[in-house]
């Protein structure tokens, strides 16, 4: 069995000050960490289509079907206290070349109980949140709707509502993975992170009004 190693590692950083592509990093981050031991976390199903609904779904549904969560935080943002459960899980019985080791994770973020976003990101084979970015060109701003973007990019890993995004836009849509380049020296090994995501905004009538693009690599 190979074993999962992080001898060394170099930082996330934020190329965009918008506080939505932060907290995507931020989600990798945590990703990356996890991935940096052999076995953490409880493992996890990546969440069926519509099982995870803006609005509807209420946290003690989420602490019910996903148990305790690996790390909770709150933080207040225009006025409203937004509380987030964090479930992370990795094992080393899948590590890829050089020992890194694959990691799935899953944000839910709450107001008074009830999602206004969530994100799952995984670089397991299986369930894999990887995606084309180049297919966001076709995306219209002013034109294209919800389900246009969806034929496009295929379903999203995330969504959001305020107040995890700024007015005007009312509904996020998260596309985002993590990627792990790993180089094998004679004494370390370094593994690299980097992140791809898109976001795209829709309005209260659900027209794309802008398209967020990151891709970063430590």
């Amino acid at each position: 069995m190979t074993t999962g190693r992080c001898l060394r590692t170099n930082g996330l950083f934020q190329p965009d000050s918008t506080r939505y592509l932060n907290s995507v990093i931020a989600l990798c981050l945590v990703s990356a960490l996890a991935a940096c031991t052999a076995t953490s976390g409880r493992d996890f199903e990546r969440p069926a289509s519509g099982s995870l609904t803006i609005g509807e779904t209420t946290e003690s549904e989420v602490l019910t079907r996903y148990g305790k969560p690996e790390s909770t935080s709150t933080e207040v943002r225009d006025d409203q206290t937004i509380n987030t459960l964090v479930y992370s899980y990795s094992s080393n019985e899948e590590a890829i070349v050089g020992g890194a080791t694959p990691a799935r994770t899953l944000a839910c973020q709450f107001v008074k109980g009830s999602l206004v976003g969530y994100e799952f990101i995984s670089s397991y084979p299986k369930d894999h949140t990887s995606f084309d970015p180049t297919k966001r060109k076709a995306i219209q701003v002013g034109k294209s709707t919800k389900e246009d973007v969806i034929n496009v990019m295929g379903p999203p890993n995330g969504e959001r509502t305020r107040p995890l995004i700024d007015p005007p836009a009312a509904r996020a849509l998260v596309y985002s993975y993590m990627h792990t380049q790993v180089s094998v020296g004679f004494a370390e090994v370094d593994v690299h992170y980097g992140l791809t995501a898109v976001l795209v905004l829709l309005g209260a009538d659900g027209v794309v009004q802008d398209i967020k693009y990151t891709e970063t690599q430590t």
